[in-house]
């Protein structure tokens, strides 16, 4: 291992200081104060993951120091700090050695410790050395003579895809380090040619989107959810960190692919057969909202609260290169991952056209109560609130040709209360309903949820967890002017923590009655 000296010049200034000095420090930088002497890298306990350095706190104690803070920079400046800084020691007795871990093998960072003292007052910084320079330190290699970057290039990664939208990932530190990434502005572009001729998407995303406080996913990097895409489509994505002070390195290019849409609709023919699939939605055309699950930002409308943006969308988003959702483009806001909004009487400006969910409908709690809650989220619905039940209930299963035999398979994810952790009530249920009739007015079913007409199969999502997992269901006596519903359940819960989120909706014929 090198040897590792001291820098002359701290002491130089440390000395003019004390002679120049008319009057003492209260707080802040004093350098006068000593601090951490021969930083140095612990090569005997370091590793593919841990980095380990000790100093010399003799002097510093000696002087009063209370505590030391070691950072690992990436510049000399240290306005980059990754991973944020470390505090060693808040009580007696002062250590000299401290462990960061968790890195990556092949980071790189410069290591810089200071003593802090009573009244907010602390001592300059003092580093590793490499000779007559602060050192390079590569994780699992040790100092190397190699310079560190000033912000890593950016990267990408596709977090969901659906056939009308794609959730993108970002991050400048290799998604190591979310603390470091979610304080960033970034850019994101979205093109249809590799050449990056064509461009579809290109906003500017604050970083405000991307605040993170539920606790059950601390492992989430800043992310966006891009909606309003054509089906089975290839787009190429770069990524811009666009901090002014960071140099705004572009990423690479990386290529993401929307699905094929698999949407089927009632027929109004009596025709399916054993084995067909009656109907099919993904939810894809629901594109407002942010997606609480996989924490990813989205976008809003101005004509909800002013509370669910933050700014306008700006950047190349005129002339031929708008965003894709032009007949919106003026019209939207940014929204955190957790704003929601209401489905049905939203319609048209939560779904897109509303050809794919117009002959949906909703189910009132019972008769005289308040109305239940459905709201959107990109790809996704929530179902219910936390006073409310959320019931979602399909057109009438016109295709049928008799009484029959259906399976209804879905995915689901729970619903965690991000202020107390703690999932809804587990027990959810499915409804056939018979005889029933939606107000156009308002979407709601001519027949109340406490209606004797219908069935009521329960279900359990047991999974303690914040996961989508898939159900599937089988359904007896169902009609062809029966409607199935999907949502939560009185019977279980008097009142509220019913929520949850759905997806991938379908309906098979198995057989029908003899």
């Amino acid at each position: 291992m090198k040897t590792y000296r001291t820098l002359i010049f701290c002491g130089l200034a440390a000395s003019l200081c004390l002679i120049s000095c008319e009057k003492a420090v209260e707080h802040g930088l004093d350098t006068s104060l000593p601090g951490p002497v021969n930083m140095t890298y612990d090569e005997v306990n370091s590793n593919d993951t841990d980095l380990s350095v000790y100093w010399d706190g003799t002097a510093a104690v000696s002087a009063g120091a209370t505590s030391f803070t070691v950072e690992l920079v990436k510049d000399l400046v240290g306005t980059d700090v990754n991973p944020p800084e470390q505090i060693i020691l808040t009580d007696a007795p002062i250590n000299d050695a401290a462990i960061f871990s968790a890195l990556k093998k092949g980071q790189k960072f410069y290591v810089r410790g200071r003593a802090n003292y009573t009244g907010a007052r602390y001592s300059d910084w003092s580093w590793i050395m490499d000779g007559d320079m602060p050192g390079v330190v590569k994780i699992g290699t040790g100092i190397v003579d190699e310079s560190v970057e000033v912000l890593q290039k950016p990267s990408a990664t596709l977090n969901w895809a659906s056939s009308r939208q794609l959730a993108i990932n970002y991050s400048t530190t290799a998604f190591s380090d979310r603390s470091v990434d979610l304080n960033y502005d970034f850019k994101i572009e979205l093109f249809k040619d590799e050449p990056l001729t064509d461009l579809q998407v290109a906003l500017d995303l604050p970083a405000e989107l991307h605040s993170r406080t539920f606790a059950r996913m601390p492992d989430y990097f800043p992310g966006f959810v891009f909606s309003g895409l054509e089906p089975a489509t290839d787009y190429w994505c770069r990524v811009t960190c666009y901090n002014e002070d960071k140099g705004n390195p572009a990423s690479d290019i990386y290529k993401f692919t929307t699905l094929g849409d698999d949407t089927i609709r009632i027929g109004a023919d009596a025709s399916a057969s054993p084995g067909d699939i009656i109907l099919r939605e993904n939810f894809d055309q629901l594109c407002w909202g942010g997606d609480m699950v996989s924490l990813c930002a989205g976008i809003s409308r101005k004509d909800r609260s002013s509370q669910a943006g933050f700014s306008s969308p700006s950047g190349d988003r005129t002339g031929e290169n708008a965003f894709s959702l032009t007949e919106v483009a003026g019209d939207f806001n940014y929204c955190r991952y957790n704003n929601e909004y209401g489905l049905f009487n939203s319609l048209g400006k939560a779904v897109r056209g509303s050809t794919s969910l117009a002959d949906w409908g909703q189910m009132l709690e019972h008769s005289g109560a308040a109305t239940g809650s459905l709201c959107v989220r990109p790809g996704m619905v929530k179902l219910g609130a936390s006073s409310k039940l959320g019931i979602l209930v399909t057109p009438e299963l016109s295709s049928l040709k008799g009484t029959a035999a259906v399976k209804v398979t879905f995915k689901a994810c729970n619903y965690n209360e991000e202020a107390t952790n703690v999932f809804d009530t587990p027990t959810k249920a499915v409804y056939v309903l018979d005889e029933t009739t939606i107000n156009p007015s308002t979407s709601y079913l001519d027949q109340f949820y406490n209606n004797t007409e219908k069935q009521e199969i329960q279900f359990n999502m047991d999974e303690d967890d914040y996961e989508w997992h898939e159900y599937s269901i089988t359904l007896t006596d169902v009609k062809p002017t029966s409607r199935i519903g999907i949502g939560g359940t009185r019977a279980v819960a008097a009142s509220g923590q019913n929520r949850f989120y759905l997806d991938h909706f379908q309906i098979e014929v198995l057989s029908y009655d003899e």
